[in-house]
């Protein structure tokens, strides 16, 4: 079985290639460190000096299943951040050049931005293999996996449950929950604290659900995207009658009062669809396009009648599955306005 490299192995092999493809100067200084900004603890993965310069690498494994905006926000909040990566393909370096995040690949990809620098290659493709892809993903985030965590996140005090009762509440079998739950001891997230059960380090198991989320869950629950003749038209529109709620850049101009939504993600049951599409006169569409487009997925967790947008949690989520530079600083301000207080950072 192809093992995953260590972000070690990523780190010195990306750099190898910068070294070789570009004739980069780069060095190690120190691996590893945190730094405390107000009530927030940042991870650092690495201090680098490339050519004389100081960077903070943000080291990730498998960046095309992980969300373009968490790449974006993660590598942008370090200072001179720098991405470090085992192969970014051309459709995310593009993504990536396009917000100004520099990177490195292990395959020889480079596109650094200074001032009197600027480098940028392109094309290497990784060895075959040494990239094959992952063999097996962590129980906790598969995609039935993640809706246990999800369910566990939204409420930490449900890991107190009986298995049964949490498997209702994520809509899985009895077996998820107990591997799921496993998993998540043996990654010390969840302890066991005078005879029950704790989910802990809320903030770092939320950011690993993000990373899994669109690529694992979120397109597996896809139901479609389509286009409504009127950009406006969601404002007329209950989804509450048919059992569903409105997610991303909607839900996310309820909590900050920020963003005007451009397209629309809506949740609700698979059984509700042709309901919906008839009653908002939708049409099927290939595209996204700037306005009046609407991405529908099924809901996956266990709601209620009043619930008509998603919970801070998954909206955050649907935000920083975009590049667009609007819904990151809008997560930004979900996140440090409510999510960082639910996740015990405030």
């Amino acid at each position: 079985m192809q093992r995953d490299k260590t972000k070690t192995e990523i780190l010195d092999l990306a750099l190898a290639a910068a070294a070789r493809e570009a004739g980069l100067d780069v060095k190690v200084v120190a691996r590893e460190k945190k730094e405390e900004r107000g009530k927030r603890t940042i991870y650092v993965d690495a201090l680098l000096v490339i050519d004389g310069v100081n960077y903070q690498a943000e080291i990730k494994r498998w960046t095309q299943h992980a969300p373009i905006g968490g790449l974006i926000q993660q590598t942008a909040q370090l200072d001179n951040g720098i991405l470090i990566a085992d192969y970014i393909n051309p459709n995310i370096a593009e993504q990536l050049r396009h917000a100004n995040v520099q990177f490195l690949d292990t395959a020889g990809n480079i596109f650094i931005k200074q001032p009197g620098l600027h480098i940028q290659i392109k094309g290497n493709r990784p060895k075959e293999e040494a990239f094959a892809g992952p063999r097996m993903i962590a129980r906790a985030f598969t995609t039935a996996g993640l809706k246990v965590t999800f369910a566990l996140l939204l409420q930490p005090e449900r890991a107190k449950l009986p298995y049964r009762q949490i498997a209702e509440l994520a809509g899985v079998t009895l077996g998820t929950v107990g591997k799921a739950m496993e998993d998540l001891k043996e990654r010390g997230y969840l302890v066991t604290r005078r005879k029950e059960r704790v989910l802990i380090r809320l903030a770092e198991l939320f950011q690993k659900w993000i990373e899994h989320y669109p690529a694992t869950l979120r397109k597996k629950i896809n139901l479609g995207t389509f286009k409504a003749a009127e950009a406006n038209w969601w404002k007329e529109t209950n989804l509450q009658n048919l059992g569903g709620c409105w997610g991303g850049e909607i839900a996310a101009m309820r909590y900050t009062e920020y963003l005007k939504p451009q397209i629309a993600t809506v949740y609700l049951p698979r059984e509700e669809l042709m309901k919906f599409i008839a009653t908002a006169r939708l049409i099927k569409t290939n595209t996204r396009e700037d306005t009046a487009t609407i991405e529908v997925y099924e809901k996956f967790w266990l709601g209620n009648d009043e619930e008509e947008y998603t919970d801070p949690l998954l909206t955050y989520a649907d935000l920083m599955a975009t590049d667009d530079a609007r819904n990151l600083e809008t997560a930004r301000r979900l996140y440090e306005e409510t999510i960082a207080r639910h996740l015990g950072e405030a």
